[in-house]
C-alpha cells in the first residue's frame, strides 16, 4: 500500500464577504481542527512537517474588546499547536504590518519575531533594543532585525535577497 502524505493545505479568507468576527471564528476553528488532527498519532506519519502561515494576523486575532471572546480559545489552541510543533515539526508564522494591533496572546506565544522597516511612530512600541529602534525606520528593503531566544544577544540583523515571487517593488 502506498503511503499517503498531505502535500499542502491552504485556508484563504481574504476573498470572502464575511465580516471580521466570522473570519476570526473561521481562522480559530481551522487552527483548532488542525491541532486536533495533528495530535492524533495515526496522522503523524502523513504530515512530517508543516508550517501554518497567517498573513495579516491583526485581522484575525486583533487586540480589541469585541475579539476578547476569542482570546481564551486562541490561547489554548496556540499552546497546543506550539507543543505539537516541537514533536511533529509544525511551525506557526504570523505576519502583520501592525504588531501592536495583534492580541497579546499571539505576542506572548511568539518566540521569534522579525521586524522589517517600520514607521518612526510604531518603532517605540516594539520590543527591540535601542540600537535597533534608532535604525529600524531607516532600514533598506529586505533588511530586518530578528528577536529570538536562539541568538546569544537576543537580536540579529540581516539583509535578504529580493523575493523571487510575490510582492515586487516598482
Amino acid at each position: 500500500m502506498r503511503d499517503k502524505t498531505l502535500g499542502g493545505l491552504a485556508l484563504e479568507l481574504s476573498w470572502n464577504a464575511y465580516d471580521d468576527n466570522r473570519n476570526r471564528m473561521i481562522a480559530t476553528r481551522f487552527l483548532n481542527k488542525f491541532a486536533s488532527v495533528m495530535s492524533r498519532s495515526e496522522y503523524a506519519r502523513w504530515i512530517k512537517s508543516g508550517i501554518v502561515v497567517i498573513d495579516e494576523a491583526h485581522t484575525y486575532f486583533p487586540k480589541s474588546e469585541e475579539a476578547s471572546s476569542f482570546a481564551h480559545m486562541l490561547s489554548s489552541t496556540l499552546n497546543r499547536l506550539a507543543r505539537l510543533g516541537r514533536s511533529r515539526g509544525i511551525s506557526l508564522l504570523f505576519s502583520t504590518h501592525r504588531p501592536n494591533d495583534v492580541t497579546p496572546v499571539v505576542q506572548t506565544l511568539t518566540n521569534t519575531k522579525i521586524y522589517f522597516r517600520v514607521d518612526k511612530r510604531l518603532v517605540e512600541e516594539l520590543e527591540v533594543e535601542k540600537q535597533y529602534k534608532d535604525r529600524l525606520p531607516f532600514f533598506e528593503d529586505y533588511a530586518a532585525v530578528v528577536s529570538s531566544y536562539i541568538y546569544r544577544g537576543g537580536f540579529m540583523s540581516f539583509v535578504s535577497g529580493p523575493a523571487v515571487v510575490g510582492h515586487r517593488t516598482a
